[in-house]
């Protein structure tokens, strides 16, 4: 698994059965849910700056 790799693909790779029980579970465990937790590492962009950016596009 690679850090840009969907949380999806990464919940089913880790064992979980689908990523809303893999981020049921860091939620508890790290108090923030994967995605919250790549964005705070930098591995994943905010939204608003994607949507920002296409729209500049256009």
């Amino acid at each position: 698994m690679r850090g840009r790799d969907p949380i999806g693909e990464i919940a089913l790779a880790s064992g979980f059965c689908d990523q809303s029980h893999l981020n049921r579970q860091f939620l508890k465990a790290y108090g923030v849910t994967p995605g919250e937790f790549a964005r705070l590492c930098g591995r994943r962009p905010e939204v608003s700056s994607v949507q920002d950016e296409t729209a500049g596009a256009a």
